[in-house]
Formats: C-alpha cells, sequence, structure tokens
C-alpha cells in the first residue's frame, strides 16, 4: 500500500460526461438530469467548464464535475461503497464517473487570499487514467513533476497568480475509466489572465501533453444557487 495516513482528507470527485452521439449537444438535458438525480445537491460544488470547443458539443468531454468535501457524506461512501452513484444512473447515454480520492498534497502560494470567494476562482484541471489498481507510490511522491504542475507553474512565472494547487489519489474504485489522480490549480482570472490561459492549456494539449486538462470555474451547488441551475 502506498505511504498515506489514514487521517488524509478524503474527498468524493463526480465527472459528468455527455451522450457519444450529437444528442444534447448543449448540454441542457446532462444538467437536468444531474439536478433531478438528488444526489448532488447536498452541499458540495459543481464545476463548469470554461473552454469554448470547436466542435458540435458545448463544453467537451466532461461539461461539468462535482466535488463533494463534505466529512458525512464521504464517510458515508468509504464505509459502503454501494451507495456510490452508478456509472449509467442518468441513462441516454450519459455517464458519471465518480470516485473517492485522497488529498495527497495541497500547496498554498504567496498570492493565496483566504478571502477569496470560491465562485470567483477559475481552476486549471488535470487528469490521468492509470492502469494500476493503487496509486503508485513514486507517483505521489514525484507528482509535481509528472503531473507538469512544476512546469506548468515556471511558464507562469508572474503572469497568473495561482493562488492554490490541490492533488488527489483516487482510492476507490478500481476502474480505468475512473481518473487516478486528479490536479486542481486555482487563480483569480482577469481580462489579462484568462485568454492568456486559455491560449496556454490548447498549446499544451497540441505541443507536449497527455492525460485531461482544461478550464473550470466554480459554481454554486443545485440547492444554493437562487436561479437553481448550472450553465456548462
Amino acid at each position: 500500500m502506498p505511504d498515506i495516513e489514514e487521517d488524509t482528507k478524503r474527498v468524493i470527485v463526480t465527472f459528468f460526461a455527455p451522450p457519444l452521439s450529437d444528442k444534447d449537444s448543449k448540454n441542457e438535458n446532462l444538467r437536468n438530469k444531474v439536478k433531478l438525480s438528488g444526489r448532488f445537491e447536498k452541499g458540495g460544488t459543481i464545476f463548469r467548464i470554461r473552454e469554448v470547443y470547436d466542435t458540435y458539443r458545448n463544453g467537451g468531454a466532461f461539461p461539468m464535475f462535482h466535488y463533494q468535501d463534505d466529512p458525512t457524506i464521504v464517510r458515508s461512501l468509504m464505509d459502503d461503497h454501494s451507495k456510490m452513484f452508478p456509472k449509467y444512473a442518468l441513462g441516454d447515454g450519459m455517464e458519471t464517473r465518480q470516485g473517492i480520492y485522497q488529498e495527497v498534497a495541497r500547496k498554498r502560494l504567496s498570492a493565496y487570499d483566504p478571502h477569496c470567494r470560491f465562485d470567483d476562482l477559475s481552476y486549471i484541471t488535470l487528469a490521468y487514467k492509470s492502469l494500476e489498481p493503487e496509486p503508485n507510490q513514486k507517483l505521489l511522491d514525484n507528482w509535481k513533476s509528472w503531473t507538469g504542475a512544476r512546469s506548468i507553474m515556471e511558464d507562469f512565472g508572474g503572469k497568473v497568480p495561482v493562488q492554490e494547487v490541490i492533488f488527489l489519489a483516487r482510492e476507490h474504485p478500481f476502474d480505468f475509466s475512473v481518473f487516478a489522480y486528479i490536479v486542481l490549480m486555482s487563480f483569480q482570472p482577469s481580462e489579462e489572465v484568462r485568454p492568456w490561459v486559455l491560449y496556454y492549456i490548447q498549446k499544451l494539449r497540441v505541443e507536449r501533453w497527455f492525460g485531461y486538462i482544461t478550464l473550470y470555474a466554480a459554481a454554486p451547488s443545485f440547492k444554493n444557487s437562487a436561479a437553481g441551475s448550472i450553465d456548462a
């Protein structure tokens, strides 16, 4: 087993994938299905994609995902894996990729502002799959290198005020379709910063990247949203 303390923080991350066909190209049905499932309105945070893809489908492969760190909810799923949201529960060709993750590292940088509103932040999201059923200790120890987090920070320099970097490793399930490792890099966007970050992400995909990378923004949960909806 990898060297992770028992009291390490656990979170639930659920990615939502639209149907592979050209149905629901605006993701309206996907948003409604997630809301009506009744499983993602109890706190947590919905993240919505912030890239514009030049394709028939808005939002790319995963237009939105849900991040849940409520200890009671997380513990409930850890104690009984049968309570996890089924992969095909949304129906109509939609899929969910839900995992229990260990927070391996959380780095707060000089730009970190504890008073910054969660909804005002954007998140560069890096996600990787693995054929190994459990986290690899070498990958855990050297995550900043192989995920590209270190090189991204070096490229950003003073251009992007990254506030926090979080590294997550999947604990359950042992399913190749569920991301094994996730990196979240938060920053407060501005009219100058956001276009540069979008350009940089697209450049990474073309030049030297592997895994999944895109830009998301936090949105209020269904329960707390005045409009009762999320735009993806």
